[in-house]
């Protein structure tokens, strides 16, 4: 069954007040036993703050998290990653802009054996203390195309680190980002690629 979660709340909150935040939604999908399940974010005139650390999507069921467009909404986290996409999960992010922070892997992104799909988002100003400075994927297949990823930083993997699995992209714009070991663009390991763009 298909369910929809419209945002309507930009703070990062769960409370009975009867607005829906992102943290509530996502922790809604993880909840229900049959899918696929689809969460707008409104174009609020603030960004959505994660004050409450990484939001985790584990439900086997397959989730669309649609935002109104790059040049709209932002999701910031000063703290940690924004998304983490657990084992098994099949999650599409679309029509935002994304800037975390980590002391771990994937600034904004941290995918583990899952497949996950990127279109028409925006990665700016991602830092990861570890790999990957926008998205770290372990395993499984991520699929990137018509996003932009620009001055985002990690120990390997500036932009992108990617160790097994397969990953599928197209970069129109991928520029000024920095690894101060490998890649400051890309890092693959063990990985079944096809890249094209810039």
């Amino acid at each position: 069954m298909l369910t929809t979660f419209n945002v309507t709340q930009p703070l990062d909150i769960v409370a009975s007040d009867g607005l829906v935040s992102l943290r509530e939604a996502i922790q809604e999908v993880n909840s229900l036993p049959a899918g696929p399940h689809t969460i707008n974010i409104a174009d609020f005139p603030q960004d959505l703050d994660l004050t409450q650390g990484v939001l985790s999507i584990t439900t086997p069921e397959s989730v669309r998290i649609v935002g109104p467009g790059t040049n709209q909404q932002t999701i910031y986290s000063a703290a940690s990653s924004i998304f983490e996409i657990g084992p098994g999960a099949t999650v599409s992010i679309e029509g935002l802009t994304l800037t975390g922070k980590t002391a771990g892997d994937g600034g904004a992104i941290r995918s583990s054996a899952s497949d996950l799909t990127i279109e028409h988002v925006a990665f700016r100003n991602n830092d990861a203390a570890g790999n990957g400075g926008a998205i770290f994927s372990d395993g499984g297949n991520l699929t990137i195309s018509n996003s932009t990823f620009a001055v985002n930083k990690a120990v390997n993997g500036g932009a992108v680190y990617v160790d097994g699995g397969s990953l599928t992209a197209s970069f129109p714009f991928i520029f000024d980002n920095e690894a101060t070991a490998n890649g400051g663009g890309i890092f693959l390991k063990d990985v079944t690629a096809a890249i094209s763009g810039s």
